[in-house]
């Protein structure tokens, strides 16, 4: 049985402080989703429980890998590839940038690395 699209409300915030503020003005009451490959099974095969989704592919607080001498702080919302390519996640730890390149899905790497795919 397949999922009904109608049954499921996602709502992109955009910031970071959007996504917090409903987090927790409506606590357990949201799925945060980025990307969503995960999901697409679930909701393919009409599995996914949560009906209420939120869109944080596109806050850019989330998706940042930073280093300040003492750590490395990698963003929740970072890609594998971003992870695989990073030259202080390579340099600190090359075991975590080696399981990204494994982890990463093969389709995904062959269509970016593909002339005209950007």
């Amino acid at each position: 049985m397949r999922s009904d699209p109608a049954e499921y409300e996602l709502i992109t915030p955009g910031t970071l402080e959007g996504a917090l503020d409903l987090l927790r003005r409506e606590p357990g009451n949201w799925l945060p989703v980025a990307g969503g490959t995960e999901i697409m099974v679930q909701y393919s095969t009409g599995r996914l429980d949560a009906r209420r989704l939120l869109n944080i592919w596109d806050i850019p607080e989330l998706k940042q890998i930073t280093e300040n001498g003492e750590a490395l702080r990698i963003g929740g919302g970072c890609t594998f590839g971003q992870l695989r390519e990073h030259p202080a996640v390579q340099s600190h730890f090359p075991l975590l940038a080696v399981a990204a390149a494994w982890t990463e899905a093969s389709p995904i790497r062959i269509a970016l690395r593909s002339p005209g795919i950007s």
